[in-house]
């Protein structure tokens, strides 16, 4: 558009994407300054404001998702996707209207979801190995 919403010093910091997310007719401006900053913006009448990142994704992106718990100990369930990785296997969270609230491995709780959003989780496996990317 024709406005701007952030500006940037590109000595400092330099935006690595910009992707707009339109949610109930609420546009939404998510920008990836670097891997662990991302800022949020929310169109509130004629300003952007910014919002806290866990908010967005639990209340805008993640709102109506079931919440499960993965087992790293378990398994693996149809809740993944299964890729070839080397000499063993990748398996990605992939499941339609459900989002990763908690993991455990066995009776280890490795992430509560009360202070976490968890966006992402992969897991390596190569025979007894397991490797978790959260």
């Amino acid at each position: 558009g024709d406005s701007v919403i952030k500006t940037f010093d590109l000595k400092e910091q330099t935006p690595k994407t910009v992707v707009r997310h339109i949610k109930d007719n609420k546009p939404y401006v998510v920008i990836a300054v670097e891997s662990a900053l991302h800022l949020v913006l929310k169109k509130d009448g004629d300003k952007w404001v910014e919002l806290e990142v866990a908010e967005f994704y639990q209340e805008v992106l993640f709102k109506g998702f079931e919440a499960v718990s993965v087992d790293l100990a378990a398994a693996v369930s149809d809740k993944f996707t299964e890729t070839t990785f080397g000499s063993g296997k990748k398996h990605t969270f992939k499941a339609p209207g459900k989002r990763v609230l908690k993991v455990v491995d066995g009776k280890t709780e490795l992430i509560d979801g009360d202070n976490e959003v968890v966006l992402d989780l992969e897991l390596f496996v190569s025979g007894d190995n397991k490797v978790a990317r959260v």
